[in-house]
């Protein structure tokens, strides 16, 4: 609906991207219970709290993905990244159906990123976004969970960026007394551009995302 032109509330996004989380838990009964810190993971072993957390952290990924689509390629090309992790680690732990997964993610992002970056000829769009951000999301939880053994903090590094470019927007404008749900061009990724650029005196020219439009809208 959002890239049909009609403007969805903030609230009513998080809601439906908690209840696909929710569906997930549900129907898998995967969630996250080990994070690497000690009294973190005392906190996590009590299942309600555990099962609200692993919602948090797929919503979080979900509109993560979302922010850093900005940018023609970044979005799309972090998913390529973490897709080949994915795939590379089901394959090394022997897990067949999340190295397919991983397999399709990788294939179907590297086809958008090839119309996608530079030119930006096609776009992933909200839908896109958050449909790719949740996929990541609940395969690598599901990977954790079956194979306990990999660390928690690989599993954060996989997805870090989108992370940490949503982690900086949300603290930056909070700080600023501003909503965290506007859009501006002063993400983590648009500062990290304008710096190569004129640290390079114009020598590096990365293609922006066009202006927003009816069948394109991005944070």
């Amino acid at each position: 609906m959002e890239d049909l032109g009609q403007s969805i509330r903030p609230k009513l996004r998080l809601t439906v991207g908690a209840f696909s989380a929710g569906l997930f838990v549900f129907f898998e009964h995967y969630y996250i219970s080990e994070v690497g810190i000690e009294w973190v993971n005392l906190a996590l072993s009590v299942t309600p709290i555990s099962i609200a957390f692993t919602v948090f952290c797929v919503v979080a990924l979900i509109n993560a993905m979302n922010f850093i689509d900005g940018i023609n390629g970044l979005a799309s090309g972090k998913t390529l990244m973490a897709a080949f992790a994915l795939m590379w680690l089901s394959n090394a732990y022997n897990e067949l159906n999340l190295t397919l997964l991983g397999t399709a993610i990788f294939s179907a992002s590297l086809g958008l990123f090839m119309v996608n970056y530079p030119q930006g000829r096609i776009f992933l769009g909200d839908a896109g976004a958050y449909t790719l951000g949740f996929l990541l999301a609940v395969s690598l939880i599901t990977l954790q969970n079956k194979q306990p053994e990999i660390s928690a903090w690989s599993i954060l590094l996989i997805i870090f960026w989108p992370i940490a470019d949503m982690a900086h927007s949300i603290v930056r404008l909070r700080i600023g007394s501003q909503c965290s749900d506007r859009p501006d061009a002063l993400h983590l990724h648009h500062v990290i551009m304008r710096s190569l650029v004129i640290s390079s005196c114009g020598r590096i020219f990365l293609v922006r995302r066009p202006k927003k439009n009816s069948f394109s809208e991005t944070n």
